[in-house]
């Protein structure tokens, strides 16, 4: 674990609505790039109680969603990734 926590680097996580972008070996683009984007999470190398080793992080993220009766209200919603 020692190792592991003098080598290991932070892991950035992007959390969008949309699939990241796909290119085909001769690079023909497959799924455009979108605007999605909800968030970061910046994970960090850790030691668990278990005495295994990873990355962790927690996040709390609001999202609107809109209603899909006739008013079109949008309604905020909270999510958590761990």
């Amino acid at each position: 674990a020692s190792v592991f926590m003098a080598r290991a680097l932070p892991l950035q996580v992007n959390v969008t609505h949309t699939p990241p972008t796909i290119r085909l070996d001769n690079d023909v683009l497959v799924a455009p790039p979108g605007p999605g984007y909800i968030g970061v999470l910046a994970l960090q190398p850790s030691t668990f109680t278990t005495r295994s080793y990873g990355w962790k992080d927690g996040k709390r993220l609001a999202l609107e969603l809109v209603d899909s009766g006739s008013s079109e209200e949008k309604v905020k919603v909270q999510v958590m990734l761990t």
